[in-house]
C-alpha cells in the first residue's frame, strides 16, 4: 500500500487511501498467527461483516473489494482472532476432559490437537513436555494445554533437531554473505530431499505464510515455511494412515495395512529393505510415529535414487533419452555442443536470444560438474565439443531454475505495474493455477519434458480463453453473447488471441481490465462471492 501511494505521489496523481484491504485480511492474520488461524480468521471476519460489534458500532462494510482497514482496526481483529483461538481450544478441552476434575486425560491430548487443526507427532509432544518440565502420562490441566500449544506454535511444529538441521541448511546456502535464500532455491532443496513440489506450488505455499515476500526468505521466514510444509506433509500422511485404521482411530496398523498406506504415501516406491523391515515386525502394530519414520526413509531413498535424474521420474528420463538418441546420430553417447540448442528446443526449453545462448554456454562445464557429482558415467571433459546425456539432464535443470526465477520476477513486476498488491497477486495465482490444472486436453507447455525438471515455473501453467469463460461463470458472472465477444476482443488487444492461451501475466492483465471496467458487474459478484466464502468458513465445524 505504501509503495502504491508513493508511486502515485511521484507521478502527480491522486494518492490512494491508506489501509489494509479487507480482501487481504485473512492472509495477514494467517501470516501473524500461523496456518491454523486461517479458519478462525474467516469466522471472525464473517462476524465483522454481520455487524457483531467487533469494531466501532458505526463501522459498516459494503463493497468488500473496496473496503480498507486502519492499523487500529487490524489490531482489534487480530486480538479477537487470538481470543477466538483460545475459546475454541477451551471448548475442545472441556469436551474431552473429565468434567469432575477438569483435567484432560493423557490419551486425549492428541485427539484434542488434531481436532483444532494440528498434526503433531508424539515424539514432538514428548520433547515439549520435557522442555516445559511437565510429567508424561498424567492428566493435563488447562494451563498445561495452553503452554503446550503455544510452545508447539513457537517452533512451527518442528522438533529441536529439525530446527537445527534446517537452520544448518539455511546457513550453508547463505555462505556467500547474503542473509536470505531465494524461494526458487528453497524449492530445489525440498525436491532434493524427495518432496514433489512445483515452482508455482512453492510460491503459493510461501505467499500463504509470508505476506508480501520479495522472492527471498530470511531465516525466521524460511523456518516458518518449512514448518508449514512439514505440517501439510504430516496431515497427508495421517489421512493415509487413518484410512487404513477403519473406525478405531486409536489402534496401530498391521503389517499389510502399513504397507498399503506406505505405498500410497510414496507413489509405490517402497524399497525391499523397507518391506523386509515391516515383515520382520509383522506380529506388532505400527503406530503413526513409526509410519512417519518409514515414509521419511522411503522418501530419502527415493531422492537418492533420483539424484542422478535431477528430479525426473523414470518415465520422464525414458522420454528424455529417446529425444537425446535422435540427436546422437553416430551412437557415441554424446551430442555435439552445436546440436544442443536443437535438442533443448525439442525438449521444450527455449533458448532464443543471444543473451540466453551465452548463458546456456556458460553453464556447460557447471552441468558437467553436477553430473559428475551424482556419479554419472561417461561425463565429457570440461571444454569438450560434445555433451553427454546426464550432462544434458543437469543443464536443463539449471536452465529451468533460471527460467523459474525470471518468470517469478516478471510476474512480480507486472503485478506491481497493474496496481495489484503482493497478496492480490498470490490470490490470483492460486485461482490461475487451479484452473490451469483443470484444463482438460488443452495443448500446454506444461506437457513438455522440461517443465517437469526441478519444479515448474510461472510459464508452465496456462489457461485458454474458453477456460477463462468457465472461470467467470463459476463465480456467478453472467455474460451475454455480445459481452463474450467483447472479452475475446480485449484478448486480441492484449495480443493473447493469437496463441489462444493465457500465461499468468496475461491473466493478471485480463483481470485488471475486468475489474477496472466492472465487466458484466464482476465487482459486485466478487464481493458477494467473498462474503459467501466467509459465511461458509463461519458455518464449518470447529472439531472434526
Amino acid at each position: 500500500q505504501q509503495r502504491r501511494r508513493q508511486a502515485a505521489a511521484a507521478q502527480g496523481g491522486p494518492t490512494p487511501p491508506a489501509g489494509l484491504p479487507v480482501t487481504s485480511l485473512v492472509d495477514a492474520l494467517t501470516c501473524a498467527f500461523g496456518p491454523r488461524a486461517e479458519a478462525v480468521a474467516n469466522r471472525v471476519i464473517s462476524k465483522m461483516h454481520g455487524g457483531e460489534g467487533l469494531l466501532s458500532p458505526s463501522r459498516r462494510f459494503g463493497n468488500v473489494g473496496s473496503e480498507l482497514l486502519s492499523f487500529t482496526e487490524f489490531l482489534a481483529l487480530a486480538r479477537r482472532t487470538r481470543e477466538t483461538q483460545l475459546e475454541e481450544l477451551r471448548a475442545a478441552f472441556d469436551r474431552l476432559s473429565d468434567s469432575m476434575a477438569s483435567r484432560l486425560p493423557a490419551e486425549g491430548l492428541l485427539p484434542l490437537l488434531r481436532g483444532i487443526g494440528y498434526e503433531p507427532l508424539q515424539v514432538a509432544l514428548d520433547e515439549i513436555h520435557e522442555e516445559l518440565g511437565l510429567e508424561l502420562g498424567v492428566a493435563w490441566c488447562w494451563s498445561d494445554v495452553v503452554a503446550i500449544v503455544r510452545s508447539f506454535d513457537d517452533k512451527g511444529g518442528l522438533r529441536k533437531c529439525e530446527l537445527g538441521e534446517w537452520s544448518d541448511i539455511f546457513r550453508k546456502q547463505t555462505e556467500d554473505g547474503s542473509d536470505s535464500i531465494e524461494v526458487v532455491k528453497m524449492g530445489e532443496i525440498l525436491q532434493r530431499l524427495g518432496y514433489t513440489l512445483s515452482h508455482n506450488d512453492m510460491l503459493m505455499l510461501v505467499s500463504r505464510y509470508v505476506l508480501g515476500h520479495n522472492g527471498a526468505l530470511e531465516l525466521p521466514e524460511f523456518l516458518k515455511v518449512v514448518g508449514a510444509h512439514r505440517e501439510l506433509e504430516l496431515k497427508r500422511l495421517w489421512a493415509l494412515f487413518a484410512a487404513q485404521q477403519g473406525d478405531d482411530k486409536r489402534r496401530g496398523l498391521s503389517h499389510d495395512s502399513a504397507l498399503v498406506a506406505l505405498a500410497a504415501a510414496t507413489d509405490n516406491f517402497v524399497p525391499k529393505a523397507m518391506r523386509t523391515a515391516l515383515a520382520a515386525g509383522a506380529g506388532s502394530s505400527v503406530d503413526f510415529d513409526a509410519f512417519v519414520v518409514l515414509a521419511d526413509r522411503c522418501r530419502g531413498l527415493c531422492a537418492e535414487a533420483r539424484r542422478q535424474n535431477a528430479g525426473f521420474k523414470e518415465s520422464e528420463i525414458s522420454r528424455f533419452y529417446a529425444e537425446f538418441e535422435k540427436h546422437d546420430k553416430d551412437g557415441t553417447g554424446a551430442v555435439p555442443t552445436l546440436e544442443l540448442q536443437s535438442l533443448l528446443d525439442a525438449l521444450g526449453v527455449r533458448v532464443r536470444t543471444r543473451e540466453e545462448q551465452r548463458a546456456m554456454r556458460a553453464k556447460l562445464d557447471d552441468a558437467r560438474a553436477a553430473a559428475r557429482e551424482t556419479g554419472a558415467r561417461g561425463v565429457t571433459e570440461p571444454g569438450s565439443t560434445t555433451f553427454g546425456f546426464w550432462e544434458v539432464v543437469q543443464l536443463v535443470k539449471m536452465l529451468n531454475h533460471e527460467s523459474s526465477k525470471a518468470a517469478a520476477e516478471h510476474a512480480g513486476r507486472a503485478a506491481e505495474e497493474l496496481g495489484f498488491s503482493a497478496s492480490e497477486r498470490e490470490q490470483f495465482r492460486k485461482i490461475f493455477v487451479e484452473w490451469s490444472r483443470l484444463e482438460s486436453g488443452a495443448p500446454s507447455p506444461s506437457s513438455s519434458l522440461a517443465s517437469q525438471v526441478g519444479g515448474s515455473s510461472d510459464t508452465d501453467d496456462w489457461i485458454s480463453i474458453d477456460t477463462l469463460h468457465r472461470l467467470l461463470r463459476s463465480i456467478g458472472v453472467q455474460m451475454s453473447a455480445t459481452q463474450k465477444q467483447e472479452l475475446e476482443g480485449q484478448a486480441v488487444n492484449l495480443g493473447i488471441q493469437a496463441k489462444a492461451m493465457l500465461s499468468f501475466v496475461d491473466f493478471l492483465r485480463m483481470m485488471r481490465w475486468l475489474l477496472d471496467t466492472d465487466f458484466a458487474g464482476i465487482n459486485d459478484v466478487a464481493a458477494s462471492t467473498a462474503a459467501q466464502k466467509s459465511r461458509e468458513f463461519a458455518m464449518s465445524p470447529i472439531l472434526s
